[in-house]
């Protein structure tokens, strides 16, 4: 399931619009601001998962790597995000990453059966 969502078709919009935005955010960014150095680090990290995240599956493993060091480093910049996704908050469609199967349709039975008494 991982495989599926960190699928460069749920990634690569917004790694990319990550990686247009940072540029000007960090030339904005006050030299002395606390999370200048790990704001930078994640914008050499969308860098460097966009350039490999292509490569098929030779490259998943260094992708979900990156990522998970991307991930080690917190939030990125707000306004970023913000830009990338709007006001509203990031919200994945669980139901399109775990499609519904069995177990689901065996709880809802048990639960009407339940019901039913």
């Amino acid at each position: 399931m991982l495989d599926t969502f960190l699928s460069a078709t749920l990634l690569h919009a917004p790694l990319h619009a990550l990686a247009d935005g940072f540029p000007a955010y960090l030339e904005s960014l006050p030299a002395d601001d606390p999370d200048r150095d790990r704001y930078e680090q994640q914008y050499a990290l969308v860098q460097e998962i966009l350039a490999v995240e292509d490569g098929g599956e030779e490259n998943k493993a260094k992708v979900h790597e990156l990522m998970a060091q991307f991930h080690a480093l917190g939030e990125p910049p707000e306004a970023l995000v913000k830009k990338v996704h709007g006001e509203a908050k990031l919200e994945i469609d669980m139901a399109a990453v775990f499609p519904t199967g069995e177990e689901d349709e065996s709880s809802d039975d048990g639960e009407k059966a339940a019901d039913e008494e």
